[in-house]
């Protein structure tokens, strides 16, 4: 009996030299991506083989040609169209940094090549790309929730480099606070053992390494579970256990307004507290310039605005281009926001308690995709995909994929990359999927409890922090 043949037609965004033929090809039904890998090789005579993904209808192939095709409900008669991507290599395991305490946020340094880690000791470390911990100092008493970077605004970036200004980092803790840390990290062990521990007042005068509280932002009433900044960088939005989701503005326009004395009303009142009008201007240009005279009292800001809507932990938030803030809570929504209008436009209402939401930024700057799609997973284990461009019946459209055995803590999508994220969970594994397939690209299993956060450290290179009071690094060729 003759095997069943399908016509497809092989297409790629992929450089001239990588593009076969436009044309129909007859291939037996039962090939899976290895067997359409060969062919393409075939086709292109490399030497040496490389690996490839295919796509149909925007879903990776993960069965025989012939078992997807039934399952989308796509005729075997009609051309088919295949789409070829280089195959993604899963990560490998670098290294892994032990900590004192559980080790609970990470972030990349917006400049430099930075990585900061909070754990549950309240404690804030700075990594270098050789996995030295060049600066390390206490950002909250009762222990770190979460962390951001505020990136240098468009223009400032290049002069920020040249003139050697601090970097920007938000944290959030457990004593019901926000705080803006003007962070400068040494290149080496040996800067850091010379300038011994940073104080979180204050830096060493003998060292390129230092930490100030340049701004401390309150109104929550309970512990902060999570913070993010804007993609202007001159705003952040925070959420914790008293149920507040809370807009404070952020970024060096604000450090910049305190070294004018043009601060709101109640910094201004805590620097004249401290001296006359000269000695208020005088703190506040020390601390904006991240200088020794830095230990001035930070500046205290009053939030802009709340968002209404949650009733229990806001535990995740996520920002985009479109200037849309998704949140996800503990009374098990996820609910999405417009910024300007400061309303709740969707929600999407699930049955266990959210812990983790993330959107894609988007690889260009648009705000076209990143604004409507987001991640989000919790106690049930599942990892979702809502699109909110589009409504499955009469529900929302939203994707579930089952990804770990335990609650899911954290999802991070891959930087450009509108389609691959990693995800972490308390069954102490850490994945990297694609959003096209349900199976994921690699599943890691080097924490020995549950896992707490995860990021990405650049597009390169994959990091995790757990319970076992260990920071993890991967390469993600």
């Amino acid at each position: 009996m003759a095997e069943t043949q399908v016509l497809v037609r092989f297409t790629t965004r992929l450089p001239p030299e990588l593009q076969v033929p436009a044309t129909e090809v007859a291939v037996p039904a039962s090939l899976k991506r290895y067997g359409l890998s060969q062919i393409i090789n075939h086709l292109l005579a490399l030497d040496p083989a490389r690996p490839f993904d295919f796509i149909i209808d925007g879903e990776l192939l993960r069965k025989s040609l012939q078992a997807h095709l039934l399952a989308h409900d796509i005729s075997p008669e009609l051309v088919v169209e295949v789409e070829y991507v280089p195959a993604v290599v899963p990560p490998e395991p670098k290294s892994a940094l032990p900590q004192d305490d559980w080790v609970t946020a990470v972030a990349a340094v917006a400049s430099g090549n930075s990585l900061a880690s909070g754990a549950a000791d309240g404690v804030v470390r700075l990594w270098s790309s050789l996995g030295d911990c060049v600066l390390e100092f206490t950002a909250h008493k009762l222990g770190v929730n979460a962390l951001a970077s505020v990136a240098a605004a468009a223009g400032q970036q290049q002069q920020q480099q040249q003139q050697q200004q601090p970097s920007l980092l938000l944290s959030a803790g457990k004593d019901h606070a926000v705080r803006l840390w003007q962070v400068s990290a040494g290149s080496s062990m040996q800067q850091q053992q010379h300038a011994g521990k940073a104080s979180s007042s204050s830096s060493s005068s003998s060292s390129s390494s230092h930490a100030h509280c340049a701004v401390v932002y309150k109104g929550h009433k309970e512990a902060v579970q999570a913070v993010v900044v804007s993609p202007a960088a001159d705003m952040c939005c925070s959420g914790g256990w008293d149920g507040q989701l809370l807009l404070w503005r952020t970024g060096q326009h604000v450090l910049d307004e305190a070294a004018n004395g043009s601060t709101p009303d109640d910094a201004e009142d805590a620097a004249a507290a401290a001296g006359t009008r000269k000695k208020r201007k005088v703190a506040a240009a020390a601390a904006a310039n991240g200088t020794a005279a830095a230990a001035a009292a930070p500046v205290q800001l009053e939030a802009v605005a709340a968002l209404p809507g949650h009733v229990h932990c806001v535990s995740a938030l996520s920002w985009t281009e479109g200037g849309t803030i998704y949140s996800g809570g503990w009374d098990h929504s996820v609910r999405r926001y417009d910024v300007e209008s400061r309303t709740n436009t969707d929600t999407y209402n699930g049955s266990k308690a959210i812990y983790a939401v993330a959107a894609p930024a988007a690889a260009d700057g648009s705000s076209s995709s990143s604004s409507s799609i987001v991640a989000f997973g919790g106690a049930d284990r599942v990892l979702r995909i809502w699109d909110t461009r589009s409504v499955k019946g009469e529900g929302l459209a939203v994707k579930a994929y089952n990804a770990h055995e335990g609650w899911i803590s954290s999802i991070a999508w891959r930087p450009g990359n509108a389609y691959q994220l990693a995800t972490a969970g308390h069954d102490g594994a850490v994945k990297v999927w694609d959003v096209r397939s349900g199976v994921p690209l690699g599943s890691l299993a080097q924490h020995d409890r549950k896992v707490l956060c995860v990021g990405w450290w650049g597009a390169q290179q994959l990091v995790s922090g757990g319970a076992d009071c260990k920071l993890q690094l991967y390469d993600m060729p």
